[in-house]
């Protein structure tokens, strides 16, 4: 793929009608043309969604923005296979996701001894600290999101933060619709209850 600025693509794009907020799918399919500005386009739309999730999943700035140049590489190496099969969100944080799942895995050879969310068996998640250690209730609900299975996590960050539709997050976790609701019901329930209990 030419890594020459080309920008015919811009007069082509802008023919759209202005209710086409998102032309990232556009975006994408000239990238895969070779219209390398295109680049340009999908790191402004995308660069603070991602920057955002992955700082939630990490509480790292440095590590978020790793992990964000990590999936706008992979998505650059991606363009000349991309089918705008599905929304061009579900895609990007498909690609966000594995990008996070694999710095989990790194972090856990590397440290020896971490142990994924993912993994943890059910009511067997790491005992929150006292509420005296916490500040407040934006630490709590940081915490307590810490503690959700990856999965879980990764459903309320795409649904709250990014505002995804089940649809999409079903399409990015790989669950059924209602099983997505389910999951983001179970995420919800848990980080109440343990809002709860660092309230008593």
């Amino acid at each position: 793929m030419s890594l020459s600025i080309t920008l015919p693509m811009t007069s082509r794009l802008q023919q759209k009608s202005p209710v086409d907020v998102d032309n990232s799918a556009d975006w994408m399919l000239a990238l895969a043309r070779g219209e390398t500005g295109a680049m340009d386009c999908l790191l402004n739309r995308w660069w603070k969604p991602l920057m955002s999730f992955f700082l939630r999943s990490t509480h790292s700035a440095a590590d978020a923005q790793d992990l964000t140049l990590a999936t706008l590489t992979q998505l650059y190496l991606s363009a000349p296979r991309y089918q705008p099969k599905t929304a061009f969100s579900s895609y990007l944080f498909t690609i966000a996701r594995n990008v996070l799942i694999s710095h989990h895995r790194r972090l856990s050879r590397e440290r020896g001894c971490f142990l994924a969310l993912e993994d943890l068996p059910p009511g067997q998640q790491p005992t929150a600290p006292t509420s005296q250690s916490l500040k407040d209730t934006q630490e709590q609900f940081e915490y307590a999101l810490q503690q959700l299975p990856e999965v879980q996590q990764t459903a309320l960050l795409l649904r709250v933060q990014q505002a995804l539709s089940y649809e999409a997050i079903a399409d990015i976790i790989g669950l059924s619709v209602s099983a997505t609701k389910t999951c983001l019901h179970r995420a919800r329930q848990t980080i109440k209850a343990q809002l709860h209990n660092n309230h008593e």
